[in-house]
């Protein structure tokens, strides 16, 4: 079954998404950093990718982006970039690598929700 790849290294937030996608059925994987999220995609692939921008570590939102659109070989995946604030060069960098969304942080659980629906749906429709 598709699954939802949420990298986000909030705990409080990470755990605010665990409970909204839990309680609506929604399969996940959560990922607290950059290396993490990568070896998670590596042994299945994310349908849809809810993407925090800034991440501890080597690695911030934009390079697991970069690496998990490297290791794609052909399969799609639906990213929503999850973001406190974008600025104009964040805006034209996810307007190049063609996000399917982005959500504000705060938001609340019936956006993020159906958000994510919406992209796993589109996702089982257009691969």
């Amino acid at each position: 079954m598709p699954d939802v790849l949420v990298v986000e290294d909030d705990f409080a937030l990470g755990e605010f998404v665990r409970r909204a996608l839990e309680r609506d059925g929604i399969p996940f994987r959560l990922a607290q950093d950059g290396g993490e999220a990568l070896s998670l995609a590596a042994e299945q692939w994310p349908a849809v990718v809810l993407l925090d921008l800034t991440l501890p570590g080597t690695l911030d939102g934009w390079q697991v982006w970069d690496a998990l659109l490297n290791r794609a070989d052909g399969q799609s995946m639906r990213v929503i970039l999850f973001a406190a604030e974008l600025d104009s060069h964040d805006r034209q960098q996810a307007q190049q690598r063609a996000a399917w969304a982005v959500l504000r942080k705060p938001v609340s659980r019936v956006q993020l929700v159906d958000r994510v629906r919406r992209a796993l749906a589109e996702s089982a429709i257009h691969g």
